[in-house]
């Protein structure tokens, strides 16, 4: 416990503590250095403001914590860049040691410095998550963050949680508007996944952990997630750009439909095929394009899908010539309120009878209207011919 201008606080997450929860409070009971050994103590003071608490994530290239800051007496997460492939700290110690590479280390922590610098820009965009400062202290940086109080929602998900296809929707369009945001700088986030985005207990959906943000570069190094991550995610020189970020976005949704991880996208280039059975036809058809393998059949901007998912919201039809333009196949097996659509057929150019050919369920009730209408005719024609002879 901690005491600051006579109010006690949880020395790990900075509750208030009174007589109603003094005894009754509880939560992470290991320290940070027991559950992370090259972690900041509980206690730490970072430039000079800012009160470490318990470790709330931890990546390949940072440590994040959950802080206290002192002036403003409120919750704040900091993240430490912290590379697991160079660098290490002595137990219970501030200043962060390096094994090798140091000048690349050195260059990570610019880097790191600089993309904070860009981020500080968004301040108060509802859809991503507000930097409040940063700065440079024992051999590292740190970013400054609001707390955000929920979780992210992989967590989300996995603990049960409803996601059903308009709320796959609407998440889709927060995390696009959030992107719209980056996108105009020429920033790239290149890690869009359902651990790296956030959902309030209010609702509201923020996209966090820029780690792998990128402004427009020749360049990138190779930070991925397998089955988020498009092709040109494994070169170092692929052609990224908003397409980039929008294959991670899709392949979230992908996820949370389907609730199974999109297969990874090197292993799609010989046999692009998507089961996206259970999916209406219209947003399948959007999905399939912002989830395509090939660059040039993909979405190019934001502005775009959401402009596609808009208009399908609002009863357009959005044609599968048009929003796909590819040779791609997509398997769409009917569900209970579905019907079967290949987004690979193009109808526009086709007669009637070859779409009646092409299409099993119309192919049937052309089928029955013909016995129905031969039926009545063969009728008319017998009951002419009796009141005829009358």
């Amino acid at each position: 416990m901690i005491s600051l201008d006579n109010v006690n606080y949880c020395e790990k997450c900075f509750e208030k503590l009174d007589e109603t929860n003094m005894y009754t409070h509880s939560c992470q009971p290991m320290s940070n250095t027991m559950r992370f050994p090259a972690a900041l103590p509980e206690g730490t003071v970072l430039s000079g403001k800012y009160l470490v608490g318990s470790v709330i994530g931890k990546g390949g290239f940072g440590i994040t914590y959950l802080c206290f800051d002192i002036n403003r007496k409120c919750r704040v997460a900091i993240k430490e860049y912290f590379p697991d492939y160079c660098a290490h700290r002595t137990l219970g110690a501030k200043t962060v040691g390096i094994s090798h590479d140091t000048a690349e280390y050195k260059k990570g922590v610019e880097k790191f410095y600089k993309e904070a610098k860009l981020l500080a820009g968004f301040r108060n965009c509802p859809s991503i998550v507000n930097v409040l400062s940063f700065f440079q202290e024992n051999n590292t940086a740190y970013l400054v963050m609001e707390y955000l109080d929920g979780c992210d929602l992989k967590t989300h998900f996995r603990s049960g949680a409803h996601f059903d296809e308009n709320y796959v929707i609407f998440l889709t369009i927060e995390v696009l508007k959030g992107l719209k945001l980056l996108h105009d700088k020429k920033i790239y986030h290149r890690d869009i996944s359902p651990d790296n985005i956030f959902i309030c207990k209010n609702g509201q959906i923020k996209l966090i952990d820029f780690g792998s943000a990128r402004t427009s570069a020749a360049t990138y190094s190779v930070m991925l997630k397998p089955g988020f991550a498009p092709t040109e995610q494994y070169q170092t020189n692929g052609n990224q750009g908003p397409w980039t970020d929008i294959y991670e976005v899709g392949a979230t949704a992908y996820y949370f439909l389907k609730g199974n991880v999109l297969e990874p996208a090197p292993s799609r280039v010989a046999n692009d095929v998507l089961n996206l059975s259970g999916i209406s036809p219209k947003f399948a058809v959007i999905l399939s394009k912002m989830i395509a393998v090939k660059i040039e059949h993909r979405y190019k901007s934001v502005d775009d899908v959401i402009k596609d998912l808009v208009k399908m919201l609002n009863g357009g039809v959005t044609s599968p010539t048009e929003s796909s333009g590819q040779n791609m196949t997509v398997d769409v097996k009917p569900s209970d309120n579905n019907q079967a659509y290949d987004v690979s057929n193009n109808t526009s150019n086709q007669s009637f009878f070859e779409i009646i050919k092409n299409n099993p369920s119309m192919k049937k009730l052309f089928i029955t209207a013909c016995i129905l209408g031969g039926a009545l005719f063969v009728t008319g024609v017998v009951l002419l011919a009796y009141f005829g002879s009358i």
